[in-house]
């Protein structure tokens, strides 16, 4: 596996930038892009003012959606509803429920965590949450119930509200909404950066597309053609000379269907599958060869 940090959704926070960590993972879960922390808080200050932002004072609600504003976001407050606790809910699942994220303030106002995902488990209510400050936990996402929101709902806030809804401005849907699949890929890792990843999943798509369609899902004709590509590498390569084995490379090729699934990327229905299998078997058999891309 990768020793490199996985996805921007791995970051752990600097000191007090709580929120612009937050804030990058909620702006890659919309665009996908490699936001970090730093880009986050350039964009609001630079020289010192930054520094002491970053290390000792932390960024306001309004620092924050500035930051927001300047990457393409759109940023509501979502306000406290007198005290109602289920308005204020209600609301936020309907959010989270679309695959948009949301920063949600915790610890009476001092502490800023992402919510990227939500499920109804049961009886119950999930939210996944993604604490930047969370350096000591073996999984990158943690599982919160509606109780855990709601203390903190209860906490006599110095703010006025206590989440940010953030959408796209040009009204897309996000590029990368949270799933089940997605969480354990990124809490596991693997060979290679996810923004790796799917880069070589739009070029492959992009490469094998005859009409310059979009009309079909890349993932759709990697699982068509999963078996073929795993069968050609098994019988292709020797094993025992290998910096990896065969499972590991199954694996490799699930983590791309994963991703590909995830992010949504589109090629032709009438796409060159002999084209598609090259590539993935390439990448693939390089992986195995060298241990890494």
């Amino acid at each position: 596996m990768s020793t490199e940090q996985f996805s921007p959704w791995n970051q752990i926070q600097k000191r007090a930038n709580c929120g612009p960590t937050s804030l990058s993972y909620c702006l890659f879960t919309l665009f996908g892009n490699e936001i970090d922390q730093d880009d986050v808080a350039s964009s609001i200050y630079s020289g010192p003012r930054k520094l002491y932002k970053t290390y000792h004072d932390g960024f306001s609600e309004h620092e924050l959606k500035r930051a927001a504003l300047k990457f393409g976001a759109k940023a509501e407050f979502l306000q406290e509803f007198e005290n109602n606790f289920e308005e204020f809910n209600r609301k936020l699942v309907a959010h989270i429920k679309t695959g948009n994220p949301a920063v949600f303030c915790i610890y009476d106002g001092r502490h800023w965590v992402a919510i990227v995902g939500y499920e109804k488990k049961g009886a119950g209510d999930i939210y996944y949450v993604n604490d930047p400050d969370d350096s000591d936990g073996d999984e990158v996402f943690d599982a919160w119930g509606k109780s855990g929101i709601k203390e903190e709902f209860a906490d006599k806030h110095k703010v006025e509200y206590f989440a940010m809804l953030l959408s796209r401005k040009d009204g897309k849907p996000p590029a990368l909404p949270f799933s089940r699949n997605l969480m354990n890929l990124v809490n596991e890792g693997s060979y290679d950066s996810m923004n790796e990843m799917i880069e070589d999943l739009r070029s492959m798509a992009k490469k094998a597309s005859r009409d310059g369609k979009n009309n079909s899902y890349l993932a759709d004709h990697l699982i068509s053609q999963k078996n073929v590509i795993l069968k050609i590498i098994d019988d292709l390569l020797d094993w025992e000379s290998a910096e990896s084995d065969f499972c590991e490379i199954k694996a490799f090729y699930d983590d791309y269907i994963t991703l590909a699934r995830a992010s949504r990327i589109k090629m032709s229905k009438d796409a060159d599958l002999v084209l598609l299998t090259a590539y993935m078997t390439s990448l693939l058999t390089t992986c195995a060869w060298m241990g890494e891309l």
